[in-house]
């Protein structure tokens, strides 16, 4: 089933119930469209544990401070609408890489909130380590 929740579990104990959930902004629907939603890639920033990245098969990285509210405190887009397969931060959680299924690369950095650059491959890309 796919949603539009990002559902935190705690390990420390045993629960079919989430401590948290994370919603998606709702978007506009066109009638007679049916359009896909859910998320395709969550990640987590290594240095701040209130933080949590989530792609959407819209081609859009939400972000979400879990200290401010469950909805999204930024929302970056690719103005492509195709989804961002997999998301990953550098190492001081600074800059935002996202892969579409197209092998396009996308780059943000979340201090200023806009697409830095985007790269071009014909290449399918399995899995990139960034250090």
């Amino acid at each position: 089933m796919k949603s539009s929740n990002v559902c935190i579990f705690d390990i420390g104990y045993v629960s079919s119930e989430p401590v948290e959930v994370l919603r998606k902004r709702h978007t506009i629907s066109v009638h007679g469209y049916n359009a896909h939603k859910g998320f395709s890639d969550v990640a987590f920033c290594s240095h701040d544990d209130s933080r949590l990245l989530a792609s959407d098969v819209y081609g859009v990285i939400n972000i979400w401070d879990r200290r401010a509210s469950a909805l999204p405190c930024l929302e970056l887009a690719t103005n492509s609408n195709s989804p961002v397969n997999s998301i990953k931060l550098n190492a001081d959680d600074q800059i935002i890489f996202g892969a579409s299924k197209q092998g396009t690369i996308f780059m943000w950095d979340i201090r200023g909130g806009r697409s830095s650059a985007a790269f071009q491959n014909n290449r399918v890309l399995f899995s990139y380590d960034i250090n």
